[in-house]
């Protein structure tokens, strides 16, 4: 693999590899890497693994988490409860196989870490001194809505997402610029009449913004200026992007004279 490669060529420069990190989630395609591949290219080379699943983790809830294959063979994983897990911002977490690797973490201050202290010391809980609890809003998530139900919730996303796409490939006034992986769209506005389709999104994404329309993602997708829905709201139907895909092409129209 191109992995087993890097990695063969590092020691051969005398470097020493000691970490490779796969991606589950992508934030602008929603790609996921082949962690299975990472993971035993990880325990041949005795390299940490690491997973960054800030976007795609929480499939593994859904009934498609054997995209996520592997990832239980990670050392550690990161992922970012306000995506995925429904929650508010800012609430993320760094989970490690072994807590024995916590240590590794802690710095010690005469003024935080008294070791002579009999009371529980929280500071030793967290990286930030002044983190909030942001673990109860997760916690309390997952007693009242439980796993199986937010699991349900983030099929119907990828069910829903597919069906944008369907929508904007199927819109004259529209191009989908990749196949969605999970719960992205990435499309542009193709007004006849504009002369840089680039110019035109990006005026379009400002301009949807500012009148209220949308929150629309802009990025670069094989060189293209693209928008981007980030479809996180379950509650939302067909209908209403039917009718958001309506108001941009009659924005993007208006701004392409």
């Amino acid at each position: 693999t191109k992995l087993e490669a890097a990695v063969e060529a590092a020691k051969a420069e005398g470097l020493i590899p000691f970490a490779v990190v796969g991606t589950a989630g992508t934030t602008d395609h929603g790609a996921i890497d082949d962690l299975a591949t990472i993971a035993d290219v990880s325990e041949k080379h005795d390299l940490w693994m690491h997973v960054d699943s800030a976007y795609g983790g929480a499939l593994i809830l859904s009934s498609h988490k054997d995209r996520l294959n592997g990832v239980e063979r990670a050392h550690s994983v990161s992922v970012d409860f306000h995506k995925l897990f429904f929650q508010t911002i800012s609430c993320g977490a760094l989970l490690l196989k072994d807590k024995s690797n916590f240590k590794f973490l802690l710095h010690h201050a005469d003024y935080l870490n008294r070791e002579h202290d009999t009371l529980p010391n929280l500071v030793d809980k967290s990286i930030a001194t002044t983190k909030r609890f942001d673990a109860l809003k997760v916690f309390m998530t997952m007693q009242n809505v439980g796993p199986k139900q937010l699991g349900a919730m983030y099929d119907h996303l990828l069910e829903q997402t597919l069906e944008v796409a369907d929508l904007v490939r199927q819109h004259k006034a529209f191009e989908l610029l990749a196949e969605p992986s999970l719960s992205t769209v990435l499309f542009r506005a193709v007004d006849s009449q504009a002369t840089d389709f680039d110019e035109l999104n990006k005026a379009v994404r400002m301009e949807a913004l500012v009148r209220g329309i949308a929150v629309l993602g802009e990025t670069i997708v094989d060189g293209k200026t693209a928008l981007k829905f980030t479809i996180l709201n379950p509650c939302l139907k067909i209908s209403d992007f039917e009718s958001l895909l309506a108001k941009i092409e009659t924005l993007a129209s208006e701004l392409a004279k």
